[in-house]
């Protein structure tokens, strides 16, 4: 890790803000980029992390972004009068591409997504023919065979240049349902 940004976390976690500031003024702003996009690269790959996937996605995608840990990811304004807010789930995948080559078994982006903590009620309100009863869900995963033939598939942001960059990343048919999208 980047000594610099090992530094400036030690700082951020144990000293007072006073000192956080003086050791940021005393960077360069090279430096500061460097510190930067090395703390972005490191969060945007957690693997026990999508919080910033996540956000990344939900903002792009035109929704407020909820940073609670439980409920909706992000939710936009009903334009119609007294409408509740429209919700959204942003469950973004993570490959990790350094040394992909070479692994054995090659994961690939194929449109899956997942639910933890689902409640009984919203189990009930999104797929009351899927449940059975007395049952309870704690996860809920899906993937793109789920849910490639819904006629009602709304894509709100797709950037193909980069798909089509990345295509040994993505699963055969996802990759093409998403090329030949409009």
């Amino acid at each position: 890790m980047n000594q610099g940004l090992v530094q400036i976390v030690t700082y951020y976690a144990t000293k007072p803000h006073k000192e956080l500031s003086e050791l940021l003024l005393n960077k360069s702003k090279d430096n500061l980029i460097s510190i930067l996009t090395d703390l972005l690269t490191a969060y945007i790959n957690d693997k026990n992390s999508s919080s910033l996937r996540e956000f990344v996605t939900v903002s792009i995608a035109g929704y407020k972004h909820n940073p609670n840990k439980l409920g909706y990811n992000g939710y936009k304004q009903n334009s119609a009068i007294g409408a509740e807010p429209i919700s959204c789930e942003a469950k973004p995948k993570n490959i990790q591409t350094e040394g992909y080559d070479q692994k054995k078994s090659k994961p690939k982006l194929n449109g899956e997504g997942g639910f933890n903590d689902y409640t009984i009620e919203r189990l009930k309100k999104q797929l009351p023919e899927k449940r059975a009863v007395g049952t309870y869900t704690r996860m809920a995963s899906f993937n793109f065979s789920h849910y490639c033939n819904y006629p009602k598939i709304k894509i709100n942001y797709l950037n193909k240049k980069a798909i089509e960059r990345n295509q040994k990343y993505f699963n055969k048919n996802f990759y093409h349902f998403l090329m030949e999208s409009k």
